[in-house]
């Protein structure tokens, strides 16, 4: 009853535990882990509120909570088990089927990849990089390499981890060119092979620390 006839203060006091538990995140947090704090403030409002019928204080509501919010956080991360599960493929699957890739600068020792993927811009190349680069065919990389993601959302995920290089032409922002001197010995090296060469790939890096 008393409930009831108290609404606007019940709701005064979630949106003051709300802002405090929210303003205990870092920026980066993800918002699942926002969402989940929010949840941990309504049970801080309702066991708050119950204190005179547990006889529990206001510390120890609070010590309680925090400890379990803090082991929710250890097992699943400031970022989102999606966020986790795609970065986590990505980056296995660049590291598992490197050999599908054709190296640049072109490596005259390297066999013809049975199942090409693309190119492996090397980080010891004319172009400054601080990592490899991979130029992943479209195809190949909603296929295979985030195979079982909404290709929306692992894009968005992938540009926000550093791994996928945004598109500078309208209409294609996660799509950009082959460099000249890869494009040069790339249309060459397809028309001998009688292929059709293509024009934008996906430009992915793998992360080195998750």
């Amino acid at each position: 009853m008393w409930l009831l006839g108290n609404k606007q203060a019940v709701v005064a006091e979630y949106q003051r535990y709300a802002a405090q538990w929210q303003a205990m995140l870092p920026n980066n947090a993800s918002p699942q882990v926002k969402r989940v704090a929010g949840r941990f403030a309504l049970l801080e409002t309702a066991l708050q509120l119950a204190s005179p019928f547990t006889g529990w204080k206001t510390t120890e509501n609070q010590t309680a909570l925090l400890h379990s919010f803090n082991e929710w956080v250890n097992e699943y991360g400031l970022h989102s088990r999606e966020e986790k599960q795609i970065i986590e493929q990505v980056n296995g699957w660049l590291l598992r089927n490197g050999a599908r890739f054709i190296e640049f600068p072109f490596n005259h020792n390297q066999q013809e990849p049975g199942d090409t993927a693309g190119y492996r811009q090397l980080a010891d190349s004319k172009e400054p990089q601080e990592s490899d680069r991979y130029w992943v065919f479209p195809q190949v990389y909603l296929e295979d390499v985030i195979k079982g993601f909404n290709e929306k959302q692992a894009n968005e995920i992938l540009l926000g981890a550093g791994m996928l290089i945004q598109g500078k032409e309208k209409g294609r922002k996660y799509l950009n060119r082959l460099p000249k001197t890869i494009a040069v010995l790339a249309l060459l090296r397809f028309a001998v092979a009688g292929i059709v060469a293509d024009r934008y790939f996906v430009q992915a890096m793998i992360k080195t620390r998750l």
